[in-house]
């Protein structure tokens, strides 16, 4: 089995369906959320909270977050 390399574009989390164009391909230069589930935090942490980011295809390489895509 071929070894998948650890990116954003590789993972369950990112948004691949906002990345790609209108022939279904991801761009190279296409950005999309990480939809990694944050946990529900209390209303003391309001000003601490973490935000789902942007990310590129090529990021990721060392996220503690990342799962890979299955692909169909």
């Amino acid at each position: 089995m071929k070894q998948v390399e650890r990116k954003c574009k590789t993972c369950k989390h990112w948004d691949i369906e906002y990345a790609k164009n209108k022939a279904g391909r991801v761009r190279k230069d296409s950005v999309a959320q990480c939809n990694y589930p944050l946990p529900i935090l209390p209303a003391s942490c309001s000003r601490n909270t973490p935000v789902k980011g942007w990310m590129a295809e090529s990021y990721g390489k060392d996220c503690l977050c990342y799962s890979q895509r299955i692909v169909k």
